[in-house]
């Protein structure tokens, strides 16, 4: 949803948008791309230009990763 709002900077949708990629890299297994994506979305998640409702979206996609990450899924 992140990557696809217009009104969310370009280079928000572009690191949201490459988290999602690492997520079908089947050279990995799943707890690698997660913590892949993780880090691609750790990036941004400062940004002074995201919106409050999209950090809250982006800090959840984070902990739906976290657990995939620790092998809980």
């Amino acid at each position: 949803m992140v990557a696809s709002d217009l009104t969310m900077p370009r280079n928000v949708r572009r690191i949201v948008k490459e988290a999602s990629q690492e997520l079908y890299n089947e050279k990995f297994s799943p707890a690698v791309r997660a913590a892949n994506a993780i880090e691609k979305i750790e990036e941004i998640i400062s940004d002074s230009n995201i919106p409050s409702f999209a950090r809250t979206q982006l800090w959840l996609a984070i902990s739906l990763l976290e657990t995939i990450k620790s092998g809980q899924v």
